[in-house]
């Protein structure tokens, strides 16, 4: 085989494997958030939580991130939320639910030993 049909070899598979990453689907976000990018131009962002890479464009931009990463990119000063009050009753309401059922269990505090 000549050395530029080598090079074909290898990039076909280069472009096989590219085409194949491109299949796989986003991830989901668990309790999402929406986010709307304050700043002037596009930012990437790793969530502190998850690890989740989000991209917003320019000023005005949103996107819903997991809720889990929600409170560290807001702490940002570069984001503003919305359906922030819906998560924080869906956070608590939660919380109650497994304080009450801890409770009925005779475990003081919520906190199992």
């Amino acid at each position: 085989m000549s050395c530029c049909g080598r090079r074909r070899q290898v990039l076909a598979r280069i472009g096989r494997s590219s085409a194949q990453a491109a299949e796989v689907p986003p991830p989901m976000v668990q309790n999402p958030v929406t986010l709307t990018h304050r700043g002037e131009a596009s930012l990437v962002i790793k969530g502190p939580a998850t690890g989740l890479v989000y991209l917003f464009g320019a000023k005005g931009a949103s996107l819903d991130v997991d809720g889990r990463d929600a409170p560290g990119l807001i702490a940002t000063g570069w984001f503003s939320a919305s359906g922030l009050v819906e998560f924080i009753a869906a956070a608590v309401a939660e919380e109650k639910a497994r304080l009450q059922a801890a409770a009925q269990r005779g475990v003081v505090g919520g906190e199992e030993g």
